[in-house]
């Protein structure tokens, strides 16, 4: 049922799709803009700062290689975003291309990150963060 209600609300779209799971590629509209932007201030106002990730796109690392070179996926958009508005972004889908070749990044039939994927978010949050994660 969920599967025939995606497919009806996203008709003539075009749809990534690896193990039997549709992802999702959303535009970045301007209310989730002015949204991210209030709570980036506030964030900002209370002395902290706020930073921004977005999963990388498994159709593009796991896909069959058909995504136009030219068609944005929501990480690309959020990055693109975030560089517009001053706002720190993490990205992470370099190091998940770079490691695409070792082991399974992302589980095949579900939209989760495995334990490899989970360590590369883990490893970038730690080089961008080296002071608050001391020692080897």
């Amino acid at each position: 049922m969920l599967k025939r209600e995606w497919a009806e609300a996203h008709r003539g779209q075009p749809v990534w799709t690896v193990g039997g799971q549709a992802e999702e590629n959303p535009d970045w509209h301007e209310r989730s803009a002015r949204l991210v932007l209030e709570l980036y201030r506030r964030v900002s106002n209370a002395g902290a700062q706020l930073v921004l990730m977005a999963v990388p796109s498994r159709y593009r690392l796991m896909g069959d290689g058909t995504v136009a070179v030219d068609e944005l996926d929501f990480h690309e958009k959020i990055r693109r975003w975030a560089t517009r508005n001053a706002v720190r972004f993490l990205p992470l889908a370099g190091a998940f291309e770079a490691a695409r070749h070792g082991p399974a990044l992302y589980f095949v039939e579900d939209i989760h990150f495995t334990e490899a994927g989970h360590r590369i978010v883990a490893d970038v949050i730690t080089q961008a963060f080296s002071n608050l994660f001391p020692g080897p």
